[in-house]
């Protein structure tokens, strides 16, 4: 029986939700911190899934930036744990804790290589799923099932759960852990709302709730951290200014009841957790001073502290919190600095998401909580070692590899030929994506989009004139409602192909794009993709005026065009800013350029100073802005025009 990619993802989320209660009885590979759950066994069947499908040929190894620092990472972690086990003795616990960090991180490869785009988006949408039910559970757990863990058998030598009381920890069985897994369903529907997209309430209220029943203080930090990234990120829009003014609202006749379980636990004083914190880092810092480069060992804390005669306290007895610390501890700054290297990586490649307005603000929102459960879960993990709790990983790795879709989606935007070959160990098509060759041909998607906007613009009409060696010949294609237009026709392997297109938009006048170069594919699936094209010629253009190596700032500019293609101008600056920039938004009806004259005045200037022959290309993609630095000098101005 063959399971599918899917599938291994859906169980993976289911037992993600169970987390901690899906231990098995027989097995613990260190203690508590570390029994062998039903997610470690999802875990063990995405690597099976990896290995037969590289074996299979059935999915082609792409190493990307985040790969690339993981595979570092790993070298630098091996070293690190050989070294410890030359210092300290072989020990079971340090190999399975550096074996589970491997193993969880196949979820990475298995979403980016193994799940179509689809499929990818089918589980990030499992796992915050999971991520809804963990927070239910324990909102029910809480008012319902006091003392939760402690009244659950327990297996081996594995030490009991501390006491919690009311504290919800769901089936994480830990409060500080339930809060952070809160914290990271509460992200994403909150960079919806940011988005402007439509969240229902339930979903924001459930994993608010099970923050402050946890009465974890890291998690609360945590998740104002995420929120403050969100914003960086999307602005303070009003749906999310609304958002949280009404949760705010809803929060007030509940704070003395919130103020008062915080006391009950000793939230807002320091406790003896806290206390215990501030030990373990110290001692986190000399063991550093002692193994700066490489660490102590992956998982050497016991033997590290036990070398020393320091007595384990509080749950320290494997592990120090602090997560980027804790690492550091391990694997040097050597091994710190390619794990900060391999969430930089992630968080880089959704801030290009993000940002780029021609993916869906599906995309767009999901970039943004990655980016910010990241950064939330590196301020999270000062207080408890939530970076490398394995369901947080998988939550994490889950959330890159979808990323890893959309960067690859980009790359096609922008017409590289860059692909995701997809399918491990299911009954579909063995052709799907660009595993199979066919008969050479041209094919050229792309997108049409407003000028302004930068939204998508159905009904467009795009003509498209291909010409090679064996003639030429013309495709027409009109945008559907995601603006969304494809030519395509057969062709020789070795003929060189030019096209040129015609893009008549409604309400704009229809526009000339000259020649341009078209590959030749021969694989399934593959196609060009031009990236957005937008339905006028226009440009963005910045110029940066500079006198005697600095700005000139405050400076009056206006723009007299004296040649080339005509324009509509959209918007200018009317004079310069600290900078020295001003802007110039222009449009027309033909591309070209708009050769013209800069007329600049200045307090400082005895006369108008006029720039002749300034040349503003006008383009029809969307584009990042074009910039100019143009020196003005004031002692020899021109003479003005007639």
């Amino acid at each position: 029986m063959r399971i599918s990619a899917r599938t291994i993802a859906l169980l993976g989320a289911s037992a993600l939700a169970l987390a901690n209660l899906g231990r098995i009885p027989a097995g613990a590979l260190a203690g508590r911190n570390a029994p062998i759950t039903l997610a470690d066994l999802c875990a063990l069947l995405v690597w099976i899934a990896l290995i037969v499908g590289v074996l299979s040929r059935r999915i082609r190894i792409v190493v990307d930036g985040v790969l690339g620092a993981a595979i570092m990472f790993v070298a630098a972690a091996a070293i690190s744990t050989g070294l410890a086990i030359d210092r300290y003795g072989f020990s079971f616990e340090i190999i399975a804790f550096f074996a589970r960090w491997i193993l969880y991180f196949g979820w990475y490869p298995f979403v980016a290589w193994c799940l179509t785009a689809d499929e990818s988006r089918s589980a990030v949408r499992y796992v915050d799923s999971a991520l809804l039910a963990i927070c239910a559970f324990g909102i029910f757990q809480a008012v319902f099932l006091p003392e939760f863990a402690t009244r659950l058998p327990q297996f081996g030598d594995a030490p009991e759960w501390e006491y919690q009381g009311r504290r919800l920890v769901s089936t994480m069985l830990d409060p500080n852990f339930a809060g952070g897994m809160a914290m990271l369903a509460l992200l994403p529907r909150l960079a919806r709302v940011a988005e402007g997209l439509p969240e229902r309430a339930w979903t924001m209220v459930v994993p608010a709730a099970a923050i402050v029943l946890s009465a974890s203080r890291s998690s609360v930090l945590a998740a104002v951290v995420g929120v403050g990234v969100i914003v960086l990120a999307r602005g303070l829009s009003r749906p999310l200014v609304k958002t949280l003014g009404v949760g705010a609202l809803l929060l007030l006749p509940v704070i003395p009841a919130i103020v008062a379980f915080g006391t009950s636990m000793n939230k807002f004083s320091v406790d003896a957790s806290a206390a215990q914190r501030v030990v373990t880092w110290k001692r986190a810092f000399t063991l550093f001073s002692e193994h700066p480069f490489l660490g102590i060992g992956f998982n050497a804390t016991r033997q590290a502290q036990a070398a020393k005669g320091w007595v384990f306290i509080g749950g320290g007895d494997t592990a120090f919190d602090g997560g980027l610390l804790f690492i550091m501890v391990m694997t040097g700054v050597i091994g710190a600095a390619l794990y900060v290297l391999l969430l930089g990586r992630g968080v880089f490649s959704a801030r290009r998401v993000w940002r780029d307005a021609s993916l869906d603000g599906e995309d767009r929102a999901f970039a943004t909580a990655t980016a910010a459960s990241t950064a939330a879960l590196v301020v999270h993990s000062l207080f408890t070692n939530t970076l490398l709790l394995p369901f947080v990983m998988q939550v994490l790795w889950v959330r890159f590899g979808r990323l890893a879709h959309l960067a690859t989606e980009r790359r096609r935007r922008l017409g590289l030929a860059i692909a995701l070959p997809i399918v491990v160990a299911t009954a579909c098509d063995p052709c799907f994506a660009t595993s199979c060759t066919t008969a050479y041909r041209v094919q050229l998607d792309g997108t049409i989009v407003d000028y302004l906007t930068a939204v998508a613009v159905p009904g467009a009409e795009v003509r498209v004139t291909f010409e090679g060696a064996e003639g030429s010949w013309e495709t027409v294609d009109t945008t559907n409602a995601e603006g969304h237009w494809s030519a395509r026709g057969s062709t020789s392997c070795c003929d060189r192909i030019r096209a040129s297109a015609v893009v008549a938009a409604p309400g704009q006048s229809p526009y000339f794009i000259p020649g341009f170069d078209v590959r030749t594919l021969n694989r399934a699936g593959d196609a060009q993709l031009m990236g957005p094209w937008i339905n006028r010629p226009f440009v963005r253009y910045g110029f940066f005026l500079e006198k005697d190596g600095s700005p000139l700032a405050g400076a009056n500019v206006t723009f007299e065009r004296t040649s080339g293609a005509p324009y509509t101008q959209v918007y200018m600056d009317p004079g310069t800013d600290e900078r020295g920039l001003v802007r110039l938004d222009a449009a027309s009806d033909r591309l070209g350029a708009i050769l013209g004259t800069l007329a600049v005045s200045h307090p400082s200037f005895a006369a108008p100073v006029r720039i002749e022959g300034v040349v503003i290309p006008l383009q029809h993609t969307l584009a990042v802005p074009r910039t100019a630095v143009i020196v003005v000098y004031d002692r020899m101005p021109l003479p003005a025009s007639p």
